[in-house]
C-alpha cells in the first residue's frame, strides 16, 4: 500500500462538532499535532509533547484495550484532572498508526 493513501480515519468531536479527519501512518507523530494541525485548538500541547501539562487530554469514546494502557508519566498528569475515568488520555501519547483507525475522540477544554 501506498503510504499516501490515507488509510486511517478518525471522527474528532470538539466544541459539540464531530469532525471525520483522514491521515495515514507517519503523517502525524501523535494525536496531538493532528488535533492542533487540523482542529487549530488554542492552548493545546503547551508542554510541547512531553506528557507535563495535560492540555491535551481527551476522551477515547470507543477505544479498545490496546489504547487504554498508559505509562506512569500520563498517569500521574491525569490523575491531577478532577474526573479521571479510564477513558481519558494525554493526545500527545497516542501515536497515530493503524490502532488508531476508527477512534471517536473528544477534545477537552485546556
Amino acid at each position: 500500500m501506498n503510504q499516501r493513501e490515507k488509510n486511517i480515519k478518525l471522527f474528532i468531536e470538539y466544541n459539540g462538532n464531530t469532525q471525520t479527519i483522514e491521515t495515514f501512518a507517519g503523517e502525524y507523530r501523535n494525536l496531538m499535532v493532528l488535533i492542533k494541525d487540523q482542529l487549530w485548538v488554542e492552548g493545546i500541547g503547551e508542554c510541547g509533547g512531553m506528557a507535563r501539562c495535560g492540555t491535551c487530554l481527551v476522551e477515547l469514546l470507543n477505544a479498545d484495550e490496546n489504547l487504554a494502557v498508559i505509562d506512569s508519566k500520563e498517569a500521574a498528569v491525569i490523575r491531577r484532572s478532577v474526573n479521571t475515568p479510564a477513558t481519558l488520555r494525554l493526545a500527545c501519547q497516542i501515536l497515530v498508526d493503524e490502532t488508531v483507525n476508527g477512534l471517536q475522540v473528544k477534545v477537552l477544554e485546556p
